[in-house]
């Protein structure tokens, strides 16, 4: 996709890293987000990249679904500090389970796009927004109870609402 004047990309990754040992050297997981804004839509494109060499698990939440089902992300007002309101879809749950994990295979790329037009009160007029993802990962689904942190540096974006 190619920027025009009614879009607007801001990229970061994130990669994870582990203790020094031959086992982490095998874990480089990749996290990438850009935020697009355009048609009166935001959204949120996520890709993971695995150049590791074991199959890694990341949450489905931000790998497969299309819209989020919970209150996932940080949409901050950067003029007024103000967080916006998640005004989406709440989907009551327990601990996640080995099915809200999707595969990552190792030398491998995933991506996915998040509709978050409908889920968060953005305010009229054209404002300036920062959005947070935290998000983990897990190097087996045997270990459900230890997830490994990503923590991406915020995006920044820009979007108007007539």
């Amino acid at each position: 996709m190619r920027p025009n004047l009614k879009t607007t990309f801001v990229a970061l990754a994130c990669a994870a890293a582990g203790p020094a040992s031959a086992a982490a050297a095998a874990i480089a997981l990749t996290e990438r987000l850009a935020v697009e804004t355009r048609d009166g839509k935001v959204l949120l494109h996520v890709s993971f990249e695995n150049r590791g060499k074991r199959t890694l698990y990341v949450p489905a939440s931000l790998a497969r679904d299309d819209e989020p089902e919970g209150n996932l992300f940080e949409i901050v007002d950067t003029a007024s500090g103000a967080p916006l309101a998640y005004t989406g879809k709440m989907v009551k749950r327990g601990p996640l389970g080995r099915d809200d994990y999707v595969a990552i295979a190792p030398h491998s790329l995933r991506r996915n796009t998040i509709d978050l037009s409908r889920s968060y009160a953005f305010a009229r007029g054209a404002h300036s927004y920062s959005l947070t993802a935290p998000a983990h990962f897990l190097p087996t689904l045997e270990a459900l109870d230890a997830p490994v942190a990503l923590a991406p540096a915020p995006a920044s974006f820009r979007h108007s609402v007539p």
